[in-house]
């Protein structure tokens, strides 16, 4: 195992603005982890389920599912998983039963701010006891700021009880950046790059941390900037490439954390997540 991967936390949370091709990188990743000897645990929250199209494994249905070797993948369903924990945590077993049966914890589950972030991530990091790796593909930018906030703002709102103490382990994990890392992924464009910027001061806003690490997706070649021809397909890829270009040199005034730049792929679903997980475990390499 290399020293790199052992010296990553339990717990990476992918985010990035919809499609900047945010869960072909977290699959990626997850790939190059296994590939180096770690055990990895693979969570998405979309309940549509995508994963499956980037690994070449059946669609979880909510259970953890073997994805190749050392690799495993889980959509999460909120629901399921607060109703676990309180199987769990509330005592007696008795008292727990009855909560779940009434009413009230319905219309709890339903309406609680933030309870089914705090499950999705609470269920991540409880099987970190399982896993060397568990890496979240999180939702979108926006969405993802509210899953990172939501533990710290539920358990100030509740107070006491075991969802309390949940969201205040949870809220530990994620702010304590020897605990977790945040990666972003953006592609070289002025607007996907603009949030990922806004994204990284908003949580360090919201949990006291930003972000740890940023992957640039589909990257153009350097040989396409000087593209020869006057064609109209090699016009727009001139220009694009030399649109990447600018924008990388404005983002370097800006950002000084680790960058990992992955190139523009032909390929798509399993193939992809073969290349690009090869070029990570090469860029991540000590």
């Amino acid at each position: 195992m290399s020293d790199l991967w052992t010296s990553v936390p339990s717990l990476v949370v992918v985010i990035g603005k919809g499609g900047v091709g945010k869960t072909l990188v977290s699959c990626a990743l997850a790939r190059a982890a296994a590939a180096a000897g770690r055990r990895v645990l693979l969570l998405e929250l979309d309940a549509r389920e995508s994963l499956h199209r980037f690994l070449g494994c059946s669609p979880s249905g909510g259970a953890v599912i073997s994805a190749g070797d050392r690799l495993w993948a889980q959509s999460v369903r909120p629901r399921a998983v607060v109703d676990t924990l309180i199987e769990h945590r509330v005592r007696p077993r008795w008292a727990a039963r009855r909560l779940l049966a009434s009413q009230i914890y319905e219309q709890f589950v339903a309406g609680a701010p933030g309870l089914r972030e705090v499950a999705a991530l609470g269920h991540a990091v409880e099987s970190g006891g399982s896993y060397d790796l568990v890496i979240l593909d999180s939702p979108a930018s926006g969405h993802g700021v509210a899953l990172l906030a939501a533990p710290r703002l539920l358990a100030a709102a509740i107070g006491s009880g075991p969802l309390a103490e949940l969201a205040g382990e949870v809220d530990a994990k994620v702010a304590d950046p020897a605990a977790s890392r945040l990666w972003a992924v953006s592609t070289v464009e002025a607007m996907a790059l603009r949030e990922t910027l806004e994204l990284d001061v908003a949580l360090e806003s919201a949990i006291g941390r930003g972000l740890d690490q940023l992957v640039l997706n589909r990257l153009l070649p350097d040989e396409a900037v000087e593209l020869a021809g006057e064609a109209a397909w090699q016009r727009l890829w001139r220009d694009r490439a030399r649109a990447q270009r600018g924008h990388l040199e404005r983002l370097g005034a800006r950002w000084q954390r680790p960058v990992v730049r992955l190139p523009l792929t032909a390929a798509e679903g399993q193939a992809a997540t073969a290349e690009l997980s090869a070029l990570l475990a090469a860029e991540l390499s000590p």
